[in-house]
């Protein structure tokens, strides 16, 4: 027992311990170009040794010599830091958002405002009392992101200490505010809602209504026999309802807007692709000079804590040199590997995989996911997100592979092409790639299809 309490010791003893300035690097890779630059500037704000050298005048240039006359600790700063995920806690996550664009700067993603506000200010406007706008309030800080009510309404009900009938009242108010549909249980409830707007369209209501399943399950004959209505009227319904909005809360949620701004321009200079991250006065840091000057102040504390700081600015900047070496050569490995997409101006998209990528450079696949991802480079055809240029091989049965993003555009192209009447079944897309040099299994195309957000063939039949 203690041989082995022995070597477990042991062992753990020998794993490498991460620096602090290898953890600060690998919290800045993880960061895309907009959150990068505030955190600078969060940086800057919190430690006064360090500043930008633009806002100073360009004569005081010693203040960047002094820093070579700093006698602290040398920070032992890699040009290049790699490291494994579970070695390094607490990164802060961004979300991700595919967009593409023309022109360079910033880019906006559609925000999602404060639909609360907008809803409760037009419930109040409703001149409901105190009790039911109380009920309101809480309804509205309920809803989902899709809009639908993420409670059941008898949970409420006895928070509250209110009547059940009365929170289905308020619910039902609700309901018909803007977006409408707002607050529904169910796909059904969120789409009656909608219809109720337009009076005139009676027959859409009525078939969500009282033939929902069959609706859904696209039993359009068994519809038509039952109201003993023509095919024509049918149709018509089925074109008032494809419009309506199945999660009115989309593109209306709490979150502040987001912006997108290109972590590395690619350009072709010559024969060659090549990266450069994005620069400006915002990287152009240096220490400063009357931080410099209290090292030598007679205040041992003063001058201790001027060491600190200075100290920590050396490393700022360290991790931010690192980080930008460690981009470059992720996106130049990318460039590579993906010669045929710039050539073709990203008409063709080669297999790669992270593990391929972190080979090349020499690198773990952890620290190249985290240079990749939530980044986006600005090409001559647009704005691209990094992660588009992985994709998993296929083998196309006669020993050559084909990139999973090429396959999931074939089976959207074919899908696109067939009869809306008489769609196709995922076992003739796999026929029809079949036909093209693409043995793929007939599951696989499934999966893709699913991917994509393409529903089975039964499901995307028209009348």
């Amino acid at each position: 027992m203690i041989l082995m309490k022995s070597k477990l010791f042991q062992k753990l003893e020998q794993k490498q311990k991460l620096s602090p300035s290898q953890i600060l690097t690998s919290k800045l890779l993880h960061l895309n170009q907009i959150s990068l630059e505030q955190r600078i500037i969060k940086e800057i704000e919190q430690n006064p040794a360090l500043e930008f050298e633009d806002l100073l005048p360009v004569e005081d240039e010693e203040a960047g010599d002094a820093s070579d006359d700093f006698e602290g600790d040398e920070l032992e700063l890699d040009a290049e830091i790699d490291f494994e995920d579970d070695e390094v806690e607490g990164f802060e996550r961004f979300d991700e958002s595919s967009l593409s664009g023309e022109d360079v700067g910033s880019y906006v993603v559609p925000s999602k405002l404060s639909i609360s506000d907008k809803l409760l200010s037009q419930f109040q406007d409703l001149n409901s009392g105190d009790i039911e706008i109380k009920i309101a309030r809480e309804i509205i800080g309920n809803l989902d992101d899709g809009g639908y009510l993420a409670i059941d309404p008898i949970i409420i009900s006895d928070k509250l200490q209110v009547d059940y009938n009365i929170v289905i009242k308020v619910l039902s108010k609700i309901r018909s505010l803007d977006p409408p549909g707002m607050g529904s249980r169910d796909l059904r409830e969120c789409l009656l809602s909608q219809l109720e707007i337009n009076d005139s369209d009676q027959l859409s209501y009525k078939i969500i209504d009282k033939f929902f399943d069959d609706f859904a399950n696209r039993r359009y004959e068994k519809i038509q026999e039952a109201l003993g209505v023509d095919m024509a009227l049918i149709k018509d319904a089925m074109d008032a309802i494809s419009v309506l909005n199945p999660k009115p809360g989309d593109g209306a949620g709490d979150f502040e807007s987001q912006y997108i701004r290109p972590d590395a321009f690619i350009e072709k200079k010559g024969s060659k692709w090549i990266a450069t991250l994005k620069e400006g006065s915002q990287f152009n840091l240096r220490i400063s000079k009357s931080y410099m000057e209290l090292l030598g102040h007679n205040d041992t504390k003063t001058s201790k804590f001027a060491k600190e700081k200075i100290g920590d600015a050396k490393m700022f900047m360290g991790a931010l040199e690192s980080r930008k070496n460690t981009m470059i050569k992720v996106i130049q490995s990318i460039i590579k590997f993906q010669s045929d997409y710039f050539e073709s101006e990203g008409k063709k998209i080669s297999p790669l995989i992270l593990k391929q990528v972190a080979k090349d450079i020499k690198m773990d696949i952890s620290t190249v996911s985290r240079s990749t991802k939530g980044k986006y480079i600005q090409l001559p055809w647009g704005l691209v997100e990094l992660k588009a240029f992985f994709s998993e091989s296929i083998d196309t049965g006669h020993g050559g592979v084909v990139s999973s993003t090429e396959i999931k555009n074939m089976i959207k192209e074919i899908i696109c092409s067939e009869d809306k009447r008489n769609p196709l079944s995922d076992e003739k897309i796999t026929s029809i790639l079949s036909e093209d040099g693409y043995k793929i299994a007939r599951r696989t195309v499934a999966k893709y299809r699913e991917k994509i957000g393409i529903l089975r063939a039964k499901m995307r039949r028209e009348i």
